[in-house]
């Protein structure tokens, strides 16, 4: 996935976008049953974000610009997106910002506002 199709992840599911971003897909990686919904129409400029419901996920699915949230009414918490902490472990792990130049993090969605190019081209 890139910048196109923004996903997120919570718990065993995996959520994306549609390339139009109309729609969030939901795939549980453990039962393997895909679902999706249409997202009603929202105004990011106005501070808006789409909402929407799934009847086998216990919290409202909360789409923003290009990242995933998530609440749970049972509780009143609010959840981030667990793919943006996995992504950084991966990030830090792999030592990506010294391999990468910012243009392929960027294209991986990460984050890049203070990173320089570091990579020489051979």
């Amino acid at each position: 996935f890139s910048k196109t199709y923004p996903f997120g992840m919570k718990d065993e599911t995996v959520f994306w976008l549609s390339e139009d971003k109309t729609i969030v897909f939901s795939y549980n990686v453990i039962t393997k049953v895909i679902d999706q919904k249409e997202i009603p129409p929202y105004d990011i400029s106005l501070g808006e974000r789409g909402v929407v419901f799934f009847d086998t996920i216990p919290w409202k699915v909360i789409v923003g610009s290009d990242q995933f949230s998530f609440f749970s009414e049972e509780t009143g918490e609010v959840f981030s997106d667990d793919n943006l902490n996995v992504g950084e472990a991966f990030r830090i792990k792999e030592k990506l910002d010294t391999i990468l130049k910012k243009e392929d993090l960027e294209n991986l969605n990460f984050v890049t506002d203070t990173i320089t190019d570091t990579v020489t081209e051979e």
